[in-house]
């Protein structure tokens, strides 16, 4: 006996490598893969902990976060995960759906799109019909850093990189620009063209799926425009049929009714505005960040001791 437990414990390491081979080789031969990758005998994915789940949720939301950042497009693999927004039952299609369209002209495009739609994953987004003539133009995409399409207005290094120019207000724009609107709370983006805006998830009942392109009028919304990117293709277009002088145009004395009732250094806040349209509108921003943590919007809120620089109310006095 004494023999036989001093051969156990001298060969105990290899004893236990062979149990360890031995059980994951019935695992691997026995057990069934789940659509999640795992593996079970019973054909059921494992159940987690609701904390261990939000972890994992958690650690997998920064991961995609550090690809976007490397990579310059969002592309966040839900399908499977666990992790899907839970509002939102659609299926992640990952970066692979962008395509090139017909960018021959402002019409064109609008022609080879026009009901088309484009799914990133989370429905038919404004975000992604921009990425999806970003695509086309470049071969590349910039992912919004503020979830919202307004964030855009404060991206302009990135997105010009692409082939784009930017101009600040709405003065000047003609059919192919791209607008950024800061009404709402995520703002919007769409391509100018005849008078109204050709985009993705335009007058959707559901903002969360949105809807295929389409080519609407907004309305007084595009008094909330920010800026607009003008395509460099399209730089040298006639203005005899594009400029915005022309009575399908934007207006040109369509702007905030803040900009009017404005002083050189307060302005009092009109339905629909927002600290980075106010800043554009009366000049205020000249250079650098509009938002994120260190724009000019939150230089703006910190001075009115605003504590949400997203939050704004109609009569509410804003000083420069």
């Amino acid at each position: 006996m004494k023999k036989l437990v001093d051969f156990l414990k001298e060969s105990l390491a290899f004893w236990v490598v062979i149990l360890v081979l031995a059980m994951t080789g019935s695992l691997a031969f026995f057990a069934g893969q789940n659509e999640d990758g795992t593996r079970t005998f019973n054909g059921n994915s494992p159940k987690y902990s609701e904390s261990i789940e939000k972890a994992y949720c958690e650690v997998k939301a920064s991961t995609d976060s550090a690809v976007a950042s490397t990579l310059g497009f969002e592309a966040p693999q839900d399908s499977g995960s666990g992790c899907e927004p839970k509002d939102r039952e659609l299926a992640q299609m990952g970066s692979g759906v962008y395509f090139r369209a017909d960018l021959s002209s402002p019409a064109s495009f609008v022609n080879s799109m026009n009901g088309r739609g484009f799914n990133e994953g989370y429905g038919y987004q404004c975000v992604a019909g921009f990425k999806q003539f970003m695509f086309s133009l470049s071969g590349r995409v910039v992912a919004t850093r503020t979830g919202g399409a307004s964030g855009y207005a404060g991206q302009v290094g990135e997105i010009q990189a692409l082939g784009f120019t930017w101009h600040a207000g709405q003065s000047g724009m003609r059919d192919g620009d791209w607008a950024i609107f800061g009404g709402g709370k995520y703002g919007h983006v769409a391509m100018y063209y005849q008078g109204k805006f050709f985009g993705q998830n335009q007058g959707s009942g559901n903002i969360y799926v949105g809807n295929a392109f389409n080519l609407m009028d907004l309305g007084s919304y595009k008094n909330s425009i920010i800026g607009y990117f003008r395509p460099n293709i399209w730089a040298n277009l006639g203005a005899s049929t594009n400029s915005s002088s022309s009575s399908s145009t934007v207006p040109s004395g369509s702007v905030s009714s803040s900009a009017q009732k404005s002083t050189s250094s307060s302005v009092i806040v009109q339905k629909g505005d927002t600290l980075g349209g106010i800043a554009i509108k009366n000049g205020w921003w000249q250079s650098g960040a509009l938002f994120g943590n260190d724009g000019y919007a939150q230089i703006l809120a910190d001075k009115n001791g605003i504590s949400n620089r997203g939050l704004i109310y109609p009569g509410q006095v804003i000083k420069k």
